[in-house]
């Protein structure tokens, strides 16, 4: 095919005009990939559904609610979607979610209860809690998938 020069063949005005529409539709995609993540309780997607999400638009990670939470930190928040925090740890590595050693997220404060997701991962947090078996399995996958080690 043939090479087209953009900036000379369509002209500056036009250029700029195609960039900032792209840049709204890139801003977009994030927002709505970002509400996705933030309603995996309801949605609830296979993983690989979350992670093709998350491939198409890495900022959905930094999203955060009108609580002021990330993706992450809100599926602590509902039982039908605890089972997603690894693999939201796992990507928001990549990313750097929270900042850097904060992996993934899970090291980053709660707005609202002033602690981070381990801790409140932690059964012994739960002293009552009727799902403990479902926080300690979500802690046993990130111990396998190493995000308690700091690399």
């Amino acid at each position: 095919g043939d090479v087209i020069d953009l900036e000379h063949d369509l002209g500056p005005d036009y250029l700029e005009e195609i960039e900032k529409v792209a840049e709204n539709m890139i801003e977009r995609v994030s927002e709505i990939c970002g509400n996705f993540l933030h309603t995996l309780h309801d949605t609830r997607p296979s993983r690989s559904t979350v992670k093709a999400i998350i491939k198409m638009s890495p900022s959905a990670l930094f999203r955060k609610n009108d609580m002021g939470r990330l993706p992450i930190q809100a599926a602590f928040h509902k039982l039908s979607s605890v089972r997603y925090i690894p693999i939201l740890a796992e990507e928001g590595t990549k990313y750097n979610v929270g900042g850097v050693n904060k992996r993934g997220g899970l090291l980053v404060e709660d707005p609202k209860y002033n602690d981070n997701l381990i801790e409140q991962l932690a059964p012994m947090y739960f002293k009552t809690h009727p799902s403990e078996l479902v926080l300690l399995n979500v802690m046993k996958e990130l111990r396998n998938r190493k995000l308690f080690i700091k690399t």
